[in-house]
């Protein structure tokens, strides 16, 4: 359950990059906050430990489907890839490859 909820939370905050809550700093939108608040959020950072927990939760509920490309590793893959594209678009390259 809390897996589920990670990635959606994390997703929203990805998405929320592209709204204006996204904070620009030299040509790169990477945080969430309002301008003139101290505190920002960094939701790449989230997602990093968002993919792991999709990953280890996949696995653990089903052991054998790692050995499986369609069922096993194809839905980690498209995870990865969605989160990737994310990260990439704002940009930042050394959060999307760490994911």
């Amino acid at each position: 359950m809390f897996r589920s909820l990670h990635m959606k939370l994390t997703l929203i905050l990805l998405l929320l990059i592209f709204t204006p809550l996204g904070i620009t700093v030299n040509g790169a939108t990477r945080w969430l906050g309002k301008e003139g608040f101290p505190i920002t959020v960094m939701p790449g950072e989230f997602a990093k430990v968002g993919v792991i927990l999709y990953i280890t939760g996949h696995f653990s509920k089903k052991p054998k489907s790692a050995t499986d490309w369609w069922k096993g590793i194809v839905p980690v893959l498209l995870v990865a890839g969605v989160y990737f594209a994310l990260i990439m678009k704002q940009p930042n390259m050394s959060t999307a490859f760490t994911v």
